[in-house]
């Protein structure tokens, strides 16, 4: 089971068109995703 407070993205949108899930996460930090969260996102 997640823990859906630490893991969820900020936000969450679905294209019904492309059948696309796009996670977006809101940092105030620069750079790129760390592995940690980016197996986090995958997991979710």
């Amino acid at each position: 089971m997640l823990n859906l407070i630490c893991v969820c993205p900020d936000v969450v949108i679905y294209d019904e068109e492309r059948e696309w899930l796009y996670l977006i996460e809101v940092v105030t930090s620069h750079g790129p995703v760390s592995p940690k969260r980016m197996l986090e996102l995958e997991d979710f």
